[in-house]
């Protein structure tokens, strides 16, 4: 059986620290409800025009009833009431001095009192309230982390604990380490305090006198709007700081732990420098304006002890120099908040044959390949059939991106039935090493030039545009073949420039008896082939 729950309304007038000493009429219950926002709009209306509250809501499981007089539970509520608002108050202080905010604005319209609304001394007032205030915090982020902890559990099982330390100082709960023989630290710190305790190197100083490179706000800026973009599922790696200043580390006593998790306490007074992150640190400066939301998540913070500029400035040299970026084919292929990457990856799929021969993974096909195209090779392709640029490609709209579809689908699909060598290698009949080594039909200048030779028919009906692809496959595409020198093939070698394309592009058309753009013309021009 479910215990009801009443919220009553009761007289705190005459309210003292003496209990004895309380007006006649403290503690009458005026009213009884069973809804607390029924409840709290009549107390709104009691209080409404008073300097001071005249009545107090609080709620007890006892029946009690209307005209009844508790003086001691009525007592006992409130003062519990102005305990709890003086330690939410003492709180907001600490919060606002440890965000960067200076003491008077944090202390502005502030009236230090006690549980019994007796004005105290603010130094009195701080000495009372500080612990309390700070555990007060400390549940405050353990209830959110919890948050946070059960969403991530719905993708995966994760572990964390949550232990804070009890003053006012940066504290942060954190793992301790060996690197080098040296001890550091890896800390979950909010952004609220990232954007106020951790700094830049002084980029007026010479590079001679600064273990950082100056900020690329741009670049700040994408980093930020990548995360207001992605509220959800955004990820930010790791920074790197030197602190200037003694760290202490409380380590939490557990079987397994050996004393390697803990709190980390960093003095307020620290210089905390980045030696590796700067840009997402100022990244967190635009977002946190845009949404204020994301002031308690975290982001990992490895801590070292500053041992020098010369120091600071290797860290950054060892961090940076062993950093290997993702090829693009993996990029596009991972990446699938690019509407761009899955329109190609899901137009491929729909044509298997030549997806088994698009590798995914690397920009440069190898010699000994079995792939024929990188993915990228055909992003360039589905750029210049269409007409489309990545960038933009996402104000398309839904008809639009239809038409294109069925576009890639026509040219790909009467390219796989006509071009001799692709169906050859598509079927074992051929390597797709022995095709790139003989013919130019395995390279990707051929892909891109044939995308932008038959871009110009878009708009054309399907019976034309498979003659215009069926006359172009028909040529000799063997790497000495005339007709290939100084387009893509030059001195024997393959050439891909965005020149070459053109000039490839334009043979094709002019294949076809179709006219060449202007562009394609400007280049014939240039380089003396007649129109």
């Amino acid at each position: 059986m479910t215990t009801q729950t009443y919220y009553f309304r009761a007289t705190v007038t005459g309210f003292h620290q003496d209990i004895d000493t309380c007006g006649i009429d403290f503690g009458v219950i005026n009213g009884r409800h069973k809804d607390w926002f029924a409840a709290d709009r009549a107390l709104r209306k009691a209080n409404k025009h008073s300097v001071a509250p005249v009545e107090m809501l609080f709620e007890s499981t006892d029946k009690l009833e209307v005209g009844e007089q508790h003086v001691q539970l009525v007592w006992t509520n409130l003062v519990e009431q102005n305990r709890a608002r003086e330690i939410r108050k003492c709180a907001e202080v600490i919060e606002n001095l440890k965000t960067g905010v200076d003491a008077e604005t944090a202390c502005k319209c502030l009236f230090p009192s006690d549980e019994f609304n007796n004005e105290i001394p603010f130094d009195d007032w701080c000495a009372k309230w500080t612990v309390d205030a700070q555990q007060y915090l400390d549940e405050q982020t353990r209830v959110k982390q919890e948050r946070a902890e059960q969403e991530a559990k719905e993708q995966s099982i994760v572990k964390s604990f949550s232990d804070a330390a009890s003053e006012i100082t940066y504290s942060f709960p954190a793992v301790k380490g060996i690197q080098a023989k040296k001890e550091y630290y890896i800390a979950q710190v909010p952004f609220k305090y990232l954007v106020k305790f951790f700094t830049f190197a002084d980029e007026e100083l010479s590079p001679e006198l600064r273990a950082q490179r100056k900020v690329n706000e741009k670049h700040a800026a994408d980093i930020g709007q990548y995360v207001i973009e992605n509220r959800d599922d955004y990820v930010l790696p790791s920074l790197t700081v030197s602190v200037n200043a003694a760290m202490r580390f409380d380590s939490i006593i557990g079987d397994g732990l050996a004393g390697r998790l803990g709190v980390l306490h960093i003095p307020v007074d620290a210089v905390a420098l980045i030696n590796d992150g700067q840009h997402r640190r100022k990244a967190a400066e635009y977002f946190l304006k845009e949404d204020k939301t994301l002031k308690d998540e975290t982001i990992s913070v490895i801590f070292y002890f500053d041992e020098g500029l010369t120091r600071s400035k290797q860290i950054f040299a060892d961090l940076n120099a062993n950093l290997s970026k993702p090829s693009a084919a993996i990029n596009a292929l991972y990446d699938g908040r690019n509407p761009f990457n899955r329109f190609v990856l899901d137009a491929l799929a729909r044509h298997p044959n030549i997806d088994k021969l698009v590798d995914k993974e690397n920009t440069t096909i190898g010699a000994k390949s079995e792939s024929v195209w990188s993915l990228v090779h055909w992003k360039k392709f589905a750029e210049k059939l269409l007409n489309v640029k990545e960038s933009t490609f996402d104000k398309l709209s839904d008809d639009d991106v239809q038409r294109l579809d069925q576009f890639f689908d026509l040219v790909v699909s009467s390219l796989c039935e006509f071009q001799h060598q692709w169906r050859s290698v598509m079927e074992g009949e051929l390597t797709s090493e022995d095709m790139r080594k003989q013919t130019v039909s395995g390279h990707a200048v051929y892909l891109e030039s044939m995308a932008l030779a038959l871009s110009t028919l878009i708009d054309e009906k399907s019976l034309t545009v498979r003659r215009a692809i069926k006359k172009m496959v028909v040529l000799d595409t063997d790497k000495s073949a005339e007709h290939w020198d100084n387009r893509c093939v030059k001195a024997g070698r393959m050439v891909k420039t965005t020149d070459s394309v053109k000039l490839t592009a334009g043979f094709f058309l002019e294949t076809a008896n179709l006219t060449l753009t202007d562009t394609i013309t400007e280049a014939y021009d240039r380089y003396g082939f007649a129109a």
